[in-house]
C-alpha cells in the first residue's frame, strides 16, 4: 500500500500515517484513474463516517495483525478494537473506478454498505480472522 501511494502519478505527498491511513491507502488502490477524487471526497466525508471506512478498511482478517502504518496511531482506539469477521467488498474496486462521476456518493455508498454489513456481523460475532465476502456487483440490479 505505502508503494502504491509513494510511486503514484500525480504525487500525493507524504505517506499518511493517521488512523484513516490505511483507508486512504485502499482507496486509491481500488479507484486506480480515479484515485485522486476519489481521495479528495473521502475527505469531504463526514468524520463519523470515515471513520467507518478507516475502522472496516483497516481489518486484517488475521489474528493480531495490524498494519504498520497505523498501529501507534489507533493503538488504543476502542473503535479500532480487534475482532471478526473482516468485510472482502467484491466489486468495490469497480464501484469506485465506475462510480459516474459522484465520487463522494460511491463512497457514500461503500460507507453503507460497511455500516450494514457490520449490523448483520457484530464485531466479534466471528472469529478475528474470519471474512465474509459482500458483493457490491447485486447493487446495480436493484430497481
Amino acid at each position: 500500500l505505502k508503494m502504491r501511494w509513494k510511486e503514484h502519478d500525480p504525487p500525493l505527498g507524504e505517506v499518511p500515517t493517521d488512523p484513516s491511513a490505511v483507508a486512504q491507502m485502499r482507496i486509491i488502490c481500488m479507484a486506480q484513474a480515479n484515485a485522486v477524487n476519489s481521495l479528495a471526497a473521502f475527505k469531504k466525508l463526514s468524520e463519523a463516517d470515515r471513520q467507518i471506512l478507516s475502522v472496516e478498511m483497516s481489518r486484517t482478517a488475521c489474528a493480531g495483525a495490524t498494519y504498520s502504518s497505523t498501529a501507534e496511531a489507533v493503538q488504543g482506539v476502542e473503535a479500532f478494537a480487534p475482532g471478526g469477521p473482516a468485510f472482502l467488498v467484491y466489486y468495490g474496486p469497480a464501484l469506485l473506478q465506475n462510480g459516474g462521476g459522484d465520487d463522494e456518493c460511491v463512497l457514500k455508498v461503500l460507507v453503507e454498505v460497511y455500516r450494514e454489513a457490520r449490523s448483520l456481523y457484530p464485531l466479534g460475532s466471528s472469529p478475528e480472522e474470519s471474512t465474509v465476502t459482500i458483493r457490491v456487483d447485486t447493487i446495480k440490479e436493484k430497481p
